[in-house]
């Protein structure tokens, strides 16, 4: 929420150091509307950081949590995606709808404190329940910061670069995941895994003070001027069936949530994996997590940013061939992460299959930009993550956990179960690949219709 210069100043050129790859955020200068686009999109992109270090954390305790609580995969996997992901996907909506009517940058600001506060606590659950309570806690904080602070950015800065902006705020999510596998582990061994919650959460607290006061909300802006629009709860229906009726936006959002059943399948239980057939412990798997897959996904996010903003202008089309490259890419790559023996080839498969993971996001945030109204494009984004979540961290983690335990209990895989288990992720990436195709026979015809 940003509100980020009401009174339309040109925006001050510094770029922030803290942010990734400097060349891109110099790229950026002179492509804001309003005065406090910086702000915005430095603190917003740190709410991003933090959502993810108190997702991810989760999985890199994954054999911790284990140990002490005694819980099995399903268990687990409910906790770090499936329970997870189901709240995070139902509130989602009704808080992207309350961004669309109200100040966005209030919205995130409560979100962001709320979760960090459920994110501490979870190191103080004693079972299954008190563990699900502060989970759902975190997942209903971080349903409200995507939809609001894409509407934000969208605001902040002018189309020729919205690529690039939400690039760099996916990389910071990227890097978020990076600091908490890395710290997560090393933290896990040193301090346990409770004390490892609390370090890492309670810093957003403060992340969420500052979105409060640090900037302004921006003026919405839709097509060629200002769109103003207050709607109440009971027009629910109808902002969700404006989104749903662009064909192209809808092909998008199914397929994000069909190709993160299979990216947050593997990236759930990738720790465990590690752990179990390729005999790490916490402190060896998460740093190296962090770097095959961090850089992977650094280099996915903010490549596909840059690759949008060049080659839609020329046409459309490629906010949907982008991801669908991706998906091509991605499956070869999966093969190679969960049969090879090497921990070396194995770093690399994890590079390229993160990277093509998050291909999809900048151009998805982009294209909702030119297609959907602006009264109704956090709406968008929340049905985006709806699939996201709801479909791909919600089941997918879920589907393999559900795998590993029959393949242990059934067939006696023992150990091994969980390297064939990560097979149940793979179905959704087919499907992912025929929804993109569909999108981009759809854009044409619906693009900068608004």
């Amino acid at each position: 929420m940003a509100e980020g210069g009401i009174d339309g100043a040109p925006a001050r050129p510094a770029a922030p150091a803290s942010l990734p790859a400097p060349g891109l955020i110099a790229s950026l200068k002179g492509a804001t509307e309003h005065k406090g686009a910086w702000a915005a999109l430095v603190l917003l992109s740190f709410g991003s950081f933090f959502s993810i270090i108190d997702r991810y954390v989760f999985s890199i305790l994954f054999e911790s949590i284990r140990a002490e609580m005694a819980f099995s995969d399903t268990q687990l996997s409910l906790l770090g995606s499936g329970l997870f992901a189901f709240f995070y996907a139902i509130f989602g909506i009704p808080l992207a709808h309350l961004a669309d009517a109200t100040n966005r940058r209030n919205v995130v600001a409560a979100c962001v404190t709320a979760w960090s506060v459920f994110a501490t606590l979870t190191g103080a659950a004693v079972n299954f329940f008190t563990m699900a309570v502060c989970r759902l806690g975190v997942a209903v904080g971080e349903s409200g910061l995507v939809p609001a602070g894409q509407s934000i950015l969208g605001d902040y800065f002018k189309p020729h670069v919205r690529g690039r902006v939400y690039g760099v705020f996916t990389a910071m999510a990227t890097v978020g995941s990076f600091v908490g596998m890395a710290l997560g582990g090393l933290l896990a061994d040193r301090i346990g895994w409770r004390w490892t919650f609390a370090v890492l959460a309670l810093p957003g607290i403060l992340v969420g003070i500052a979105i409060r006061f640090a900037f302004r909300e921006p003026p919405r802006r839709g097509g060629d001027g200002d769109a103003q629009r207050r709607l109440s709860f009971a027009n629910l229906p109808r902002a969700v069936a404006t989104v749903w009726r662009v064909k192209a936006f809808r092909y998008l959002a199914i397929a994000g949530g069909c190709n993160a059943f299979l990216a947050q399948g593997f990236a759930q239980m990738s720790p465990a994996f590690l752990m179990r057939s390729h005999d790490l412990v916490a402190s060896e798997a998460g740093p190296y997590i962090a770097i095959t897959k961090g850089t992977g996904g650094l280099v996915g996010v903010l490549l596909s940013g840059v690759l949008v903003d060049r080659l839609t202008p020329k046409d459309p089309r490629w906010f949907a061939r982008l991801p669908l490259i991706a998906m091509i890419v991605s499956v070869p790559a999966f093969f190679v992460s969960v049969l090879s023996p090497s921990l070396v080839v194995v770093a690399v498969a994890f590079f390229v299959l993160t990277a093509t993971a998050g291909v999809n996001l900048a151009p998805t945030y982009a294209a909702a930009q030119r297609l959907i109204p602006a009264d109704s494009r956090a709406i968008a984004i929340a049905l985006f993550l709806l699939g996201t979540a709801g479909f791909g961290l919600g089941l997918g983690p879920v589907s393999v956990g559900i795998a590993s335990d029959i393949l242990r209990n059934s067939f006696g895989l023992g150990e091994e179960s969980l390297r064939y288990g990560l097979f149940a992720a793979l179905v959704g990436n087919v499907v992912a690949a025929i929804l993109f195709w569909q999108s981009a026979r759809n854009i044409p015809s619906e693009i900068d219709r608004i």
